[in-house]
């Protein structure tokens, strides 16, 4: 669980969580990194490769559940109400720090199987568990992971206990064969309420230094439904509302939220959000993402991920993914082009233009032919993140905004037809526009009007940089919008799609948000144009908001 007292960084955005109900506090939202990549794995420092190994096992067979990207699966018809669930303005947490979290260990095979009482042995497997004396207990639910690196075996234990040398006991238990594709039996709990294993799902600071994680996460819910969803194995405790998530499903972050706009360790985890996704493993703090206690956590990094709201999340439609429900083997979700690349293509250069050096196979040559040069494309631009700047002072009744990260704003240049093209081409990392960086903040501020229910008055304000010291609005455009309207310079607008230019050398713009549906939660995603690129915004209001 999070520290008492929190980092001053996670002290700042603990002040700005807003509620279902009336938003009240003034924000204007600066967030800080150099933008680092597109999301490409990167190595932070010389590590050795990690992805999804624990001391030397590979954790479940790369066709397993738990290593499909879904970025290309479609949304699942139950998002929204599963989202609005949980909590579209409650903000994603790092459930771990340097000193807290969920702990494994890996041990030797030659470890000797301990005792082990488990209260619910019909729902458990019967072991051996090779556990040693001094192995660390989860202080929450006293969970115990132990990795068996010769065997490739993983022991879970919830509830456990030392009664003695060699001895535990615990309330359930399971193992899991790390080669295997097996699943536990349908209705089996596990060491967490979904029968699932805990270990996969933990955020590792081994493989974010590595610069990625290639599997899902883990995360907690207040409340989730009594069924599951494949590969869970066993319901949530909260009954049979439809609305409840159940256990099991699956969320990813939107492709919306810019990880570009982070700092690279926090870059790493939102990128496998997006890829990944994680989890509903069972109750616990809303968008509670799980992970292990390691020396290495900084707490600024992990706080920067509390600027991500439920908002930006939603469920994925897994079923195309499954082979057999009782097994944990699956199809490998259709692989997403990089934008802005060509497929790769095996035709002769332009004229001019000298090919790759590559050795060729001796019975093939590639003839030149003269083609027209392809025109010259400009440089690729993107977005770096902003920079973090003071918090204005609070001014009377604001409503507090959810504010996104930038969504990026870079083009990349095709590749040249009749160029030979090597296959597997990398997706082309775009630069950052050096006069952009530090990137100028926008200030968003929103205030309720007074008598009028369920409208917001929204003030976006520039701010200036070095580099960009006259920044200045360009365009709002509408990216979503959810029982609301929008009415900026005369003009009505109910549904998302329009990009509203704004006088050229504007450094500020008021409009309103208007509820549509009273006693219905309402809000707007707005994306704002300014001298350095296009930066993302979340606004509106709870159900309760006057």
């Amino acid at each position: 669980m999070p520290p008492t007292t929190p980092h001053p960084r996670r002290q700042r955005s603990l002040r700005l969580l807003f509620g279902l109900g009336a938003l009240s506090a003034a924000l204007a939202l600066r967030v800080v990194a150099p933008g680092f990549g597109d999301g490409h794995a990167f190595r932070l420092f010389d590590t050795p490769t990690v992805a999804a190994d624990a001391a030397g096992c590979k954790v479940f067979p790369a066709d397993n559940a738990w290593n499909q990207r879904i970025d290309t699966l479609p949304v699942h018809p139950d998002s929204a109400a599963w989202v609005s669930s949980i909590g579209e303005t409650e903000r994603l947490r790092a459930v771990f720090s340097a000193t807290d979290g969920i702990p494994y260990q890996t041990v030797a095979g030659s470890t000797a199987a301990a005792s082990i009482e488990i209260d619910k042995a019909s729902e458990s497997d019967p072991g051996p568990y090779r556990v040693p004396d001094d192995a660390a207990i989860d202080a929450d639910d006293g969970r115990l992971i132990v990795v068996d690196r010769d065997r490739c075996v993983l022991a879970e234990l919830r509830g456990a206990q030392k009664t003695g040398s060699a001895s535990w006991k615990a309330s359930a238990g399971a193992l899991f064969d790390l080669g295997s594709n097996d699943l536990r039996p349908d209705g089996w709990g596990s060491a967490d309420t979904a029968g699932l294993p805990v270990f996969p799902g933990l955020a590792r600071f081994e493989e974010v230094e590595h610069g990625e994680i290639t599997h899902a996460l883990r995360f907690t819910a207040p409340r989730i439904g009594q069924s599951h969803l494949w590969p869970a194995r066993h319901g949530g405790p909260d009954g049979s509302d439809p609305e409840l998530p159940p256990a099991g499903a699956r969320f990813r972050l939107r492709a919306t939220v810019n990880p570009a706009a982070y700092s690279p360790r926090a870059q790493v985890i939102l990128v496998a959000l997006q890829r990944y996704g994680m989890f509903l493993a069972e109750p616990g703090p809303a968008w509670g993402l799980s992970g292990a206690p390691h020396p290495g956590w900084d707490e600024g990094v992990l706080a920067e991920l509390e600027d991500v709201f439920g908002a930006s999340f939603e469920a994925v439609d897994v079923s195309s993914l499954v082979i057999d429900g009782g097994s944990g083997q699956a199809i490998p979700a259709p692989t997403m082009t990089p934008t802005g690349t060509l497929p790769a293509t095996n035709t002769p250069s332009p004229t001019g233009t000298p090919p790759p050096t590559t050795t060729q196979a001796p019975t093939a040559t590639i003839t030149p032919t003269t083609t027209p040069e392809p025109t010259e494309t400009p440089a690729p631009t993107r977005t770096p993140r902003p920079t973090r700047t003071p918090e204005p002072t609070e001014t009377p009744a604001p409503t507090a905004t959810n504010t996104l990260t930038p969504a990026p704003t870079g083009t990349f240049t095709p590749v040249p037809t009749g160029t030979p093209v090597p296959t597997n081409t990398p997706t082309p990392v775009p630069t950052v526009n050096p006069m952009c960086l530090p990137r100028p903040s926008l200030a968003v501020l929103t205030q309720p009007v007074s008598g009028q229910n369920g409208r917001l008055k929204v003030t976006i304000e520039t701010t200036n940089s070095v580099g960009v010291p006259d920044n200045s609005l360009h365009a709002l455009r509408i990216v979503t919008l959810s029982n609301a309207s929008i009415e900026v310079q005369g003009d009505t607008y109910r549904s998302a799609g329009p990009t509203v230019e704004i006088d050229e050398g504007s450094e500020s713009l008021h409009f309103y948000v208007q509820r549509v549906q009273n006693s219905q939660a309402f809000s707007a995603t707005l994306g704002i144009v300014d001298d350095c690129g296009e930066w993302q915004t979340f606004v509106g209001g709870g159900a309760g908001l006057p």
